[in-house]
């Protein structure tokens, strides 16, 4: 293969269709059988004529002002003619070298034209592919002109981003790849070219924003999607418009009327979250399988932020890590490791120590169990091994964040109803507890 020298509210793509580029190439074939002194000896075999290519005319038709590509050197494109059995009975590696005159027999056959500089993706237009090719019969003694229409062969993206988005979110990184023929480009605010992909079922994108929060850490957004069945010749601008009052937001499709509609519909990739509400009044829902779960805000102190935001029912998404968890039968809930109970949904974070022994400081833990006016209903689940088994089945077990003196584990929280709670830092490496997450507040 050569290359030739030719917010988060809304994440809209455009698809343009606008880079409908074709070349009228004209090849004008003769069949000959009076020759001057200066031309080919004419064949003895009856019913040969000749292939003159007299020259190429290109034409430009761009549908879009944007991204135009203004020329293209066919010059080095691959040249080839078939037969009716779809063999090749000629091939020129570079057009600029087929010679003024071939012989042909009579018979039916297609001109090809290829700009051989297929690459699985790529920045900018020289990556752009083109073919065509054309059916045309030779007769004896018959002038054939044929003209070859080249189409893209490939599509191409290209990443904008609003004002806002760039000046509420620290770095924004976003991939784009047609995973089944290996296209991956990675693009930043300052890559404004389009991306070249060779044809794929699907080209997926994942778009990561990074921020920082109130207290000063790092936090992130992330927005994925895949657009269905795209078609050679199209071109889609994707404009992310985002900020951090109005929440995660969703994919909006417009595509151009110059190509046929393919039903995009990326509606359902809003986030699960974006309408909730840090009241207590909406359940949250863990965008990674779907769950949703009953939400409780507990007053931990006079002042109106004041307060914490707990899930009110233990977990049960399943990792697909087989060994961060364990599920016990009849137990509606799922048990984690710590390696997969700081592994936090979006939006949700493992709470520490200090999160839960201010909780149960203020509130006793008859009001915090199943019961109680609080709503969080802690309960009394126990502990589960690797196996399915499960002991203290009188007792709660709790993973916080905050490390125990085993340096691997982190502390956990043991509760015995009606009125215990103890930290519990015991060597829990074999052990799976259940788990609660506070919603972040920002």
């Amino acid at each position: 293969m050569r290359t030739k020298n030719t917010e988060l509210k809304t994440l809209k793509l455009s698809a343009v269709s606008g880079y409908f580029l074709f070349f009228m190439i004209t090849c004008l074939f003769y069949a000959c059988s009076d020759q001057s002194s200066d031309e080919p000896t004419p064949s003895n075999e009856p019913g040969t004529g000749f292939l003159e290519v007299t020259g190429i005319s290109t034409e430009l038709d761009i549908s879009s002002t944007e991204g135009r590509i203004q020329s293209a050197n066919t010059d080095l494109w691959d040249f080839s003619i078939l037969d009716d059995n779809l063999d090749t009975v000629i091939f020129f590696e570079d057009f600029i070298n087929v010679p003024a005159q071939v012989p042909l027999l009579e018979g039916d056959y297609s001109a090809h034209i290829d700009s051989d500089n297929q690459a699985p993706s790529g920045f900018g237009d020289q990556f752009a592919t083109f073919g065509g090719e054309q059916s045309f019969t030779i007769e004896d003694s018959i002038v054939t002109p044929v003209t070859i229409t080249a189409f893209p062969t490939n599509t191409r993206v290209r990443i904008q981003y609003t004002d806002q988005t760039l000046a509420e979110f620290d770095e924004i990184k976003v991939t784009v790849k047609t995973p089944n023929v290996g296209g991956e480009l990675f693009y930043d605010p300052n890559e404004t070219r389009f991306g070249y992909f060779q044809l794929d079922t699907s080209i997926e994108i994942d778009a990561i924003l990074l921020f920082t929060t109130t207290t000063g850490d790092t936090d992130s957004r992330r927005i994925q999607g895949t657009i269905p069945n795209p078609q050679a010749g199209n071109s889609f601008t994707v404009t992310i418009a985002a900020n951090l009052l109005e929440g995660s937001g969703a994919f909006d499709i417009v595509v151009s009327d110059l190509f046929n509609e393919s039903g995009f519909d990326l509606s359902g990739l809003r986030d699960p979250n974006a309408d909730f509400v840090p009241d207590g009044s909406t359940p949250y829902t863990d965008p990674r399988d779907g769950q949703s779960y009953n939400v409780v805000k507990i007053q931990i102190g006079p002042g109106p932020e004041d307060f914490q935001l707990w899930t009110a029912e233990a977990h049960r998404f399943v990792p697909q890590n087989t060994n961060t968890f364990a599920t016990v039968s009849g137990i509606d809930a799922v048990y984690y490791n710590f390696e997969g109970a700081i592994d936090a949904p979006r939006g949700t974070h493992l709470p520490s120590l200090e999160e839960w022994d201010r909780l149960t400081r203020v509130i006793s833990l008859s009001r915090l169990i199943p019961g109680g006016d609080t709503g969080l209903n802690l309960e009394t689940l126990g502990i589960s091994n690797a196996g399915g088994g499960r002991s203290s089945t009188n007792e709660g077990f709790y993973w916080s964040s905050s490390p125990s003196t085993f340096s691997t584990q982190a502390t956990a929280i043991r509760i015995v109803p009606p009125n215990t709670v103890a930290n519990s830092s015991e060597n829990r490496t074999l052990d799976f507890l259940t788990v609660r997450y506070i919603i972040d507040l920002r």
